[in-house]
């Protein structure tokens, strides 16, 4: 009688990716530099085995996230940001139970600041569901960042998280992000600059409310199938 395969301590979960791979390429950043891979290659390049090799090209791949995305190229960036995260994405049981500490805070070391990449070309997409992917990856990042202590992300987890949230109209809890990251950098001039345009907008819109409310925004009339005063 066939013995049943031994039950995984850990599920399988979906791979969003799994499409994309081609499992006959070479898994090693340094194999790819040796065969001379594109970055279209190496986005369908399989998971390595070992630790280190997912670590490095995660890294790899997101340093060409940064060139695309400073070449405003922001949908491809988000696709190589992607495979970037792909790559270091553990499930989170195995990384609690099988790795040692320190091996945890190297990997999120890594996948932090590609979360805050992806986060940072999701409000730059502008498209509809960004927003609040885009605070999720930031809001992970910032929950990372506390718990391993990964200081020199925090700021800007804080700061994306902020950009994410005032986006949705959210001005209070945006404003507090910002705060709390200037705490962190006092000397960031782009911080200074946020808590200056989220103040504006803030102004603006409390300025159009009063206008609305005083019927100064276009002229007043009855709408004819409620009877009711609106503006236009």
């Amino acid at each position: 009688v066939p013995q049943a395969a031994p039950m995984s301590l850990f599920d399988e979960e979906p791979d969003p990716q799994k499409e994309a791979t081609d499992a006959s390429l070479l898994a090693s950043p340094e194999d790819w530099a040796r065969e001379g891979y594109g970055l279209e290659t190496k986005l369908r390049a399989p998971k390595g085995a070992l630790f280190e090799t997912r670590l490095e090209a995660s890294r790899q791949l997101r340093s060409e996230g940064n060139t695309l995305f400073a070449a405003n190229d922001h949908d491809q960036a988000l696709k190589v940001y992607s495979r970037a995260f792909w790559h270091v994405d553990f499930e989170l049981g195995y990384v609690q139970i099988e790795m040692t500490e320190e091996h945890q805070r190297q990997v999120f070391e890594v996948q932090v600041p590609v979360r805050l990449n992806m986060a940072q070309c999701l409000i730059a997409l502008k498209r509809e569901g960004h927003l609040a992917e885009a605070k999720q990856h930031a809001d992970a990042a910032f929950k990372l960042c506390d718990q391993y202590h990964l200081d020199r992300w925090k700021a800007k987890a804080l700061y994306w998280r902020a950009k994410a949230t005032l986006g949705t109209g959210a001005y209070d809890d945006a404003e507090a992000d910002f705060l709390a990251a200037a705490k962190l950098e006092p000397n960031d001039k782009h911080l200074r600059a946020a808590l200056a345009d989220l103040r504006r907008q803030r102004r603006d819109l409390k300025a159009d409310q009063k206008a609305l409310f005083d019927g100064k925004l276009g002229p007043v009339k009855r709408d004819p199938d409620s009877g009711r005063r609106c503006v236009i």
